[in-house]
């Protein structure tokens, strides 16, 4: 799930999602919302604004929990995710 297709890098942990504790909700041209704002494709969605009354009815739906759910796990897309992981303590990290 990385811009540029997977890398690997070793600044980078595998902890907590950052996604999970910042309640984004990324809309895209179409309307589809994904709670992640690095699903470039939507492969997480879980609404489309253009077919619900307001994003609160999206938010309190079914499939955008288990979107979330999803994400809480790791699973689906997020198993093999490194951007959204937290860096590690003391450590630099330059992007060239």
């Amino acid at each position: 799930l990385s811009y540029g297709g997977i890398m690997s890098n070793s600044y980078l942990s595998n902890n907590r999602c950052k996604v999970m504790s910042s309640r984004n909700v990324n809309i895209s041209w179409d309307g589809d919302c994904s709670p992640c704002n690095l699903d470039v494709n939507l492969a997480l969605k879980g609404g489309n604004l253009l077919m619900s009354r307001d994003i609160k009815e999206i938010t309190s739906s079914i499939s955008w929990h288990k979107v979330r759910s999803l994400i809480t796990q790791k699973k689906s897309i997020c198993a093999s995710c490194f951007d959204a992981n937290n860096y590690t303590k003391n450590k630099f990290y330059y992007a060239f």
